[in-house]
């Protein structure tokens, strides 16, 4: 019994998984304890009960993995001076503030309580805005990335066009839905009609540039 509790705790992933659940029970009964005497039994508890079923979910899905992996990813912008990481900030920044802005509009323009048929137009039409800004402000982070790493295409380039593309289409769409004083048919068409024309002459155009101006590594591989 002394040997195998020793082999257990000589092997880190064992040790780990083992005694950390182990270690969280344990202090469950001196933390109430404490927690009794300063008035806060149930809180306590709640948070210990949280913190342990957040680490049984994170072992069971294998989350850890992700988690070591992104953090390893930032570590490596951090010290690679990616401009991706500055751009993925500000871009996670503005989603924020289209979930705001976007419940604001529903709000707005719909009520306190609106059906989910009136709701989702009115959160998309204050949302998207934010949202495309957060896909540009991204997109120009990877194009920057990938031409100072010596791999830039001119394809890149689209990115930032229909992610403009999209959100052109769905403003319009949802202007459309809600019903507002100038978003009539003529001006659903329109918007889908530059939605559509953004995204093909984004493609042909950057098609052609990549014909007639090939980049280093493919003159290489033609040559």
């Amino acid at each position: 019994m002394y040997y195998t509790f020793k082999q257990v705790l000589a092997d880190p992933e064992t040790r780990g998984t083992i005694l950390i659940p182990l270690g969280i029970l344990l202090l469950i009964y001196p933390i109430s304890i404490a927690a009794e005497i300063v008035g806060l039994p149930g809180s306590t508890l709640g948070v210990i009960s949280a913190l342990l079923g957040l680490y049984v979910l994170f072992r069971g899905l294998g989350l850890e993995d992700t988690i070591d992996e992104t953090l390893e990813r930032i570590r490596v912008g951090l010290f690679s001076g990616r401009v991706q990481l500055i751009t993925y900030v500000v871009a996670a920044a503005l989603i924020i503030v289209a979930g705001i802005d976007g419940v604001e509009t529903v709000e707005t323009l719909v009520g306190i309580d609106p059906e989910p048929v009136q709701a989702v137009p009115a959160f998309v039409y204050g949302a998207v805005q934010w949202v495309a800004a957060a896909g540009v402000v991204a997109a120009f982070g990877r194009i920057t990335d990938e031409f100072l790493a010596g791999d830039f295409r001119w394809r890149y380039l689209n990115a930032p066009f229909y992610v403009t593309a999209i959100a052109v289409v769905l403003h319009g769409l949802s202007a459309f839905f809600l019903a507002l004083p100038f978003a009539g048919l003529s001006y659903l068409a329109v918007t889908l009609t530059t939605g559509t024309f953004i995204g093909l002459a984004s493609t042909l155009a950057f098609a052609v540039a990549e014909q007639r101006y090939p980049q280093n590594r493919d003159r290489e591989l033609t040559g």
